[in-house]
């Protein structure tokens, strides 16, 4: 057992084993929307009432509506199981709205040949804002990338610069900025690499125990892909 002194006040340190027998793959590919923000919830809560113990989604976006990154967000930090965002695969992306996608998740990982960031406001069609409303909606992006920043133990700097300066990072860049965890160069490396992992789950300390899991694999359906074609601007 390890303390950690916060302030006046002492956090137990003791890390509790998570066995992982069951994972749910959540494929995201394509611009982030409504109907992306719904298939993401929906899995988040039928996985945690069902047999998976976590979850990997796999990124390859060029970013979106920023109301619909927010409701991702929001169903990432209620999640009770854990949340692994892993930008995938070699050559896909995370910008934009993929930025606070890996930066809320309890564990980010990126392929080799990936990039994220680029995370400054713009309108639908992709082109400035007026000067105020620009001013206006960075700042509450940064304020918001700032506080996951701080949850998952992230750089803020580096996090505040892809909304400010547009800044994106290459996976090698992203590690040595602390924007991810590691860098893994398929879904079995990334699964190995999860094991013996230290988390926070509900603000409690776990330790993920990942051997020879099951896998299943979450694509939309019928439905909610006709409704992403309609949705994509």
């Amino acid at each position: 057992m390890s303390i950690l002194l916060v302030g006046n006040f002492q956090r137990d340190t003791t890390y509790a084993d998570y066995e992982v027998s069951n994972i749910k793959i959540i494929e995201v590919k394509g611009v982030i929307n409504n109907v992306t923000a719904k298939y993401i919830s929906r899995n988040i809560e039928q996985s945690s009432v069902g047999n998976n113990q976590l979850i990997i989604i796999t990124l390859d976006t060029p970013g979106g509506s920023y109301d619909s990154t927010r409701k991702i967000v929001e169903s990432i930090l209620a999640s009770q199981i854990p949340i692994i965002s892993y930008v995938y695969p070699a050559g896909a992306q995370a910008a934009s709205a993929g930025t606070f996608i890996l930066s809320a998740s309890h564990i980010a990982a990126m392929a080799p040949t990936t990039n994220m960031g680029a995370a400054t406001p713009v309108s639908i069609q992709g082109e400035d804002l007026p000067e105020t409303l620009k001013s206006k909606a960075s700042q509450d992006a940064a304020a918001l990338l700032r506080e996951l920043g701080k949850t998952r133990n992230r750089n803020v700097e580096a996090l505040e610069a892809t909304i400010f300066d547009s800044k994106a990072y290459s996976s090698s860049e992203s590690i040595e900025n602390n924007l991810i965890d590691f860098i893994a160069a398929d879904i079995p490396e990334l699964i190995k690499s999860l094991d013996g992992r230290n988390i926070d789950i509900e603000s409690k300390p776990t330790t993920l125990k990942s051997v020879n899991p099951t896998i299943s694999t979450s694509k939309m359906t019928l439905q909610e892909n006709f409704l992403n074609f309609l949705a994509n601007p």
